[in-house]
């Protein structure tokens, strides 16, 4: 029995392009989840930093209260807003009320405030908690800072929702349960989103 030389050559070059191919497309995918992952990454630590610079500030607040209102502790070290009626008024009139928070920063004084919201639907997915929580860029002092108040667009859609709490049965309460929830989506996971949560509880040492 004879074979074709040419047969042969043609069905050996199809099998040499089909493990080409193969492989090609192996790389492209390979390629691609990298640059998934790269990107994620990259979101991941932006996200940290949201998080991390929202616990901060609220540190920041507790601190500027007790410089600013230092003759009652007690009472102002968790004013809201710095208002200065805290020194007198009944603690429940000017506290930092249990509920969720959106937080910039005023560039006249660069203070640090809070702006209390209603939240209709606790979930990423809806557009009015991504309105409502949504983060920006904006330039205070010559530097960027992520606000809740104006500013720049960036893509992806970050949203960043702080939550207040107390954790003793004092009257005023001493200890502050503070969560910072950054949420967003990306490529990397298009059917749900992601979320980094920091939390802790600030107290009133200065009582």
């Amino acid at each position: 029995m004879k074979f074709s030389q040419n047969g042969t050559t043609i069905i050996e070059s199809i099998v040499v392009m089909m493990i080409v191919v193969v492989w090609v497309i192996g790389m492209y995918n390979i390629f691609v989840k990298s640059q998934h992952i790269s990107t994620s990454t990259s979101n991941r630590v932006q996200a940290i930093a949201m998080a991390r610079e929202w616990i901060e500030a609220l540190t920041n607040i507790r601190d500027t209260n007790w410089l600013l209102y230092g003759v009652n502790n007690q009472k102002c070290w968790h004013t809201m807003n710095y208002n200065g009626n805290c020194i007198t008024a009944a603690s429940w009139a000017t506290m930092i009320a249990t509920g969720s928070y959106i937080l910039y920063q005023n560039p006249s004084s660069n203070r640090w405030y809070l702006s209390w919201v209603t939240v209709i639907d606790d979930n990423y997915s809806t557009g009015t908690y991504r309105n409502d929580f949504r983060v920006n860029l904006e330039m205070v002092g010559g530097s960027n800072f992520y606000t809740q108040s104006g500013g720049t667009n960036f893509s992806p859609l970050f949203t960043r929702e702080i939550k207040i709490s107390y954790l003793d049965s004092f009257s005023p309460p001493q200890q502050m349960k503070v969560e910072a929830l950054v949420r967003w989506s990306d490529s990397a996971r298009s059917w749900w989103n992601y979320e980094v949560k920091f939390d802790t509880i600030l107290t009133n040492w200065k009582k």
